[in-house]
C-alpha cells in the first residue's frame, strides 16, 4: 500500500519496521503549545488603561468550551459575556458566543493544547474533520 506525503504518515514510517504492518487510524491528536499568560498587561499612549486578565465569567483565554455553535477554545473575551471561540489552528468557528447562557467548560488551558480530530484518506490531500464538518484548505 502506498501512503500519501502528509507528516502523520512520516511519523508512521519512521516508528515502524520494514515487515511491520500498521493499521491507519481515522483520528489524530493535534497539540499546540500556548504561553502560560498574558505578557501584554497595559495599552493606550502612556500604558494608563489596565487589560483585563485571568479569569472572567469563569473562563480563561484558551479554555476548551462547548457551545450551542460548536466545541473549540475561548480566543478573545469581552465584559459582556460574548467570547470568540476558535479551534485549534485558531479558525474562527464563531466570533460571538453569549457564554452566560449553555456554555460549558470541558477543560482548562494549560500550555499545550490537544484536540482530536477525524481524518478522511479518501483524498490524496486528506483534510481534518471536526464535529461533522469538512473544514477545506485545512490539509495534514
Amino acid at each position: 500500500m502506498k501512503l500519501l506525503k502528509t507528516h502523520y504518515f512520516d511519523a508512521v514510517a519512521i516508528c515502524c519496521r520494514d515487515d511491520q504492518n500498521v493499521e491507519v487510524e481515522d483520528s489524530v491528536l493535534l497539540k499546540r503549545n500556548v504561553s502560560k499568560g498574558d505578557y501584554q498587561q497595559r495599552t493606550g499612549k502612556r500604558s494608563e488603561k489596565k487589560i483585563p486578565t485571568g479569569k472572567l465569567f469563569g473562563l480563561r483565554k484558551f479554555d476548551l468550551v462547548k457551545t450551542s455553535k460548536g466545541i473549540g477554545f475561548v480566543k478573545g473575551k469581552r465584559s459582556s459575556g460574548f467570547f470568540a471561540i476558535s479551534d485549534l489552528f485558531g479558525n474562527k468557528i464563531s466570533d460571538s458566543v453569549n457564554v452566560k447562557k449553555k456554555c460549558r467548560r470541558l477543560s482548562a488551558r494549560s500550555t499545550t493544547l490537544v484536540q482530536m480530530v477525524q481524518m478522511t484518506h479518501s483524498s490524496p490531500t486528506c483534510h481534518f474533520r471536526q464535529a461533522g464538518t469538512v473544514e477545506e484548505g485545512v490539509s495534514c
